[in-house]
């Protein structure tokens, strides 16, 4: 079980760059990275087969030193545990990036913006 990593999809240069413009970063930690897929009992130990699907940010949602962005794969918001699929933007202390999980009941809904990547095994 490889519980040191979690499966996320992680965004392409071009996609994170249009997000930074699109959503000027409010804090000072600027992260915009990945939607983690799952995060704990990760069963495989290689980068499953790439899924043919859509990735889209459909939705923003800010907090005091926190912001996100809602996400949408293959037609679904919510991950296994209950969480939403989301890229923190930025954030500052005392925030973190798990944080973003709280802010699900303040997402705005915003024009679907197609975003490309890769799904892979990143380390925790």
């Amino acid at each position: 079980m490889a519980n040191n990593k979690y499966l996320a999809f992680v965004l392409s240069e071009a996609s994170r760059a249009e997000l930074l413009k699109k959503f000027p970063p409010k804090f000072e930690r600027t992260i915009c990275h990945h939607v983690t897929i799952q995060f704990n009992n990760i069963h495989f130990d290689s980068v499953p087969e790439q899924p043919d699907c859509d990735v889209y940010v459909i939705g923003y949602a800010e907090d005091e030193n926190i912001e996100a962005l809602a996400v949408e794969i293959a037609g679904l918001t919510k991950r296994s545990d209950g969480s939403f699929f989301h890229v923190t933007h930025s954030l500052s202390a005392p925030k973190k990036p798990v944080d973003s999980n709280k802010l699900f009941d303040k997402i705005k809904p915003i024009e679907k913006i197609k975003i490309t990547g890769e799904f892979r095994l990143e380390d925790k």
